[in-house]
């Protein structure tokens, strides 16, 4: 039988909370591929959240859009940065609040993508994270510079 594990319960399992964990390494171990698979999962998101966290707004800021690439559009497989999708990202003292426009008003993976996009901005920063659609419409011309030659667009 697969041994599974969730995020809280590994931190309740070492009696760690999320923010004090550090990051371990694990040799020979014999577990299962799956269970390990979602071990360096954990251990990947301390260490954004843990190592050299970010102090100032424009540090949070930068951590944030580079967690963002991440976050892959499934119907044309690119990242929400490169894409442009992401408008505005608003660090305050506890929270980060980020802007961002979708493909197509009526994206089928839109809820999913947002709430995908939200859940990497929490990590990356470490903060309670919001999220809001934009009212803007997207075109290519807001892709990053040399991007639509990558999709073959122009």
């Amino acid at each position: 039988m697969p041994f599974a594990i969730t995020k809280s319960s590994f931190f309740e399992e070492i009696g760690a909370t999320p923010t004090l964990f550090r990051p371990i390494t694990v040799a020979n171990t014999h577990y299962n591929r799956d269970f390990s698979h979602q071990l360096m999962q954990v251990v990947s998101s301390t260490e954004v959240l843990m190592s050299d966290t970010p102090k100032t707004t424009a540090q949070i800021e930068e951590t944030v859009r580079e967690a963002l690439r991440q976050v892959v559009d499934p119907e044309i497989g690119m990242d929400v940065i490169t894409l442009g999708l992401i408008r505005d990202i608003q660090v305050e003292e506890d929270s980060v609040h980020i802007i961002m426009i979708l493909t197509t008003p009526f994206c089928p993976y839109g809820p999913q993508i947002m709430e995908q996009v939200r859940r990497t901005a929490g990590e990356a920063s470490g903060l309670k994270s919001t999220i809001e659609m934009g009212l803007e419409i997207w075109d290519p011309s807001m892709m990053e510079e040399g991007a639509m030659d990558d999709w073959g667009l122009f």
